[in-house]
């Protein structure tokens, strides 16, 4: 059945009834960053914010997510009447408070369904581990975390950890953002420790958002754990020279890549990096699959890919966002579509090329990204939900 705009839940895999939720990532295009130059095809009416709301509040309606993470959210105080008049509660962290614009993220959950539980924020210039690195970072990208519990939990599901980020999106900056990946890891599974008591199971973590990585990328390849770094992913990891940062730079949803910026030779510093990973589980990925489920998804660019083409369709094409998860109570993830006690029963189709052409945003969708979302449902560790 579509829900919005020809748009559907496409079943992944069968599993058994039991507690389940859908999670959506949605970077939705911050007003202040549309600039006509990034979105030449988009008519006026298309990148106007008055139109632009409108259709984002009626997908969300239709669509209705029991959890949402998005990106690029400004002018909050229009969302935030909407998110209150649908029985949703939320968490929104702008980038810079001391700025009466700009934007930022924000989390959001049904009432009926859950209650927050703790909550932190990151911003990743600011972290010891970053300070400790000989490469600074001057990205002004910012994390949440936050830990929901089920109003009608089971000993089995007593709650989750759930991260949104937006990471940084200079094009040749991959070492920063597998850097912001490590310090969001090592936040997030700090923060569930002091969640269970000892003796109880670890409660699963999720980590959504925009990544401004393809799958082909260093981060995909660590957190789902398909191998060793190829050559060439590790010399993209080179750290390269970073500028000082402008109002500018926000407005890359879209990435159109500056001149490449001299890169450090310093080898040591992507094998370190990289080897920090070492100890965490292996995640999934809910979209994992997807070009089996719509092989007009298949990525051109790389035919083995099961993720989808495109979560970005703008001037610049490709898979930037994700919905991760990891449950490793019972140990380390097989990967798939599971991981310990979670199953993805069914994902949110994807648009077409066809539909989309020759670019988003435009009159029905009202970002140069789509939604992504999931229903996941929760199992015991004996088979049963």
């Amino acid at each position: 059945m579509a829900l919005h705009l020809g748009r559907s839940m496409l079943a992944a895999q069968q599993v058994h009834d039991g507690f389940s939720f859908s999670l959506m990532s949605y970077n939705i295009l911050a007003q202040c960053l549309v600039k006509r130059e990034l979105y030449p095809y988009a008519d006026k009416q298309s990148l106007r914010m008055k139109h632009r709301y409108q259709n984002l509040i009626d997908e969300i309606r239709a669509l209705s997510p029991d959890i949402a993470c998005f990106q690029e959210v400004d002018n909050f105080e229009q969302m935030e009447v909407f998110l209150t008049q649908s029985g949703y509660e939320y968490r929104y962290l702008k980038k810079d408070e001391s700025k009466t614009t700009g934007h930022g993220i924000c989390i959001v959950w049904k009432k009926e369904r859950f209650a927050i539980h703790q909550y932190e924020t990151i911003h990743y210039d600011d972290s010891p581990l970053i300070q400790a690195d000989t490469i600074p970072s001057d990205t002004r990208n910012i994390a949440q975390i936050l830990a929901l519990r089920p109003l009608t939990p089971t000993p089995a599901f007593p709650g989750f950890v759930l991260t949104n980020t937006h990471l940084y999106w200079r094009p040749a900056a991959h070492y920063d953002r597998l850097r912001q990946v490590y310090i969001l890891m090592t936040e997030a599974f700090r923060f569930r420790s002091t969640l269970t008591p000892a003796g109880e199971k670890p409660w699963p973590i999720f980590l959504t958002g925009d990544f401004n990585s393809d799958p082909s990328g260093a981060i995909y390849r660590i957190l789902t754990r398909q191998g060793p770094l190829t050559p060439k992913q590790l010399e993209k990891l080179r750290p390269v020279l970073q500028h000082q940062p402008s109002e500018a730079d926000d407005a890359a949803t879209t990435p159109i890549a500056p001149p490449e910026p001299p890169t450090v030779s310093d080898e040591s510093l992507v094998t370190d990096l990289v080897s920090e990973f070492d100890p965490f589980p292996r995640f999934a990925s809910a979209y994992s699959t997807y070009a089996i489920l719509d092989p007009n998804h298949r990525p051109e660019w790389d035919p083995s890919s099961t993720e989808p083409q495109f979560t970005v369709f703008g001037k610049w094409k490709g898979t930037l966002d994700y919905l991760y998860f990891c449950d490793d109570a019972g140990g380390d993830s097989s990967g798939g579509l599971s991981s310990g006690r979670l199953n993805v029963e069914s994902v949110l189709s994807i648009p077409s090329a066809q539909e989309l052409e020759p670019g988003i945003p435009n009159r029905q969708y009202p970002s140069d990204h789509v939604a992504v979302m999931a229903r996941f449902v929760v199992q015991n560790d004996d088979g049963e939900n």
